[in-house]
């Protein structure tokens, strides 16, 4: 019984025509879209300090995670600013 189910399957496989399957382009051409995805807080905590102004953002919240990463730059850096005088 198995041998006759290999013949079928076998005798099904070769018959299939190669114009009749669709790998999805309809009029075989495919043209490939660029879809905007945010970066998300890993990749702008991953970029140094000293290269953050040559970052662009690409929507409001690539926005605020460049402006949160900048933040914590200054941050890190305030010890070494010079603190006005209180008098």
């Amino acid at each position: 019984m198995t041998k006759t189910f290999f013949m079928m399957l076998i005798c099904l496989l070769t018959s299939i025509d190669a114009n009749s399957v669709s790998l999805g382009a309809q009029s075989g051409h495919v043209d490939p879209k660029m879809r905007a995805v945010d970066r998300d807080w890993d990749y702008f905590k991953s970029i140094p300090c000293d290269r953050l102004a040559k970052i662009t953002f690409h929507s409001r919240s690539e926005e605020i995670l460049l402006a949160k990463r900048k933040s914590q730059c200054i941050d890190k850096y305030k010890a070494f600013l010079p603190k006005p005088l209180d008098r």
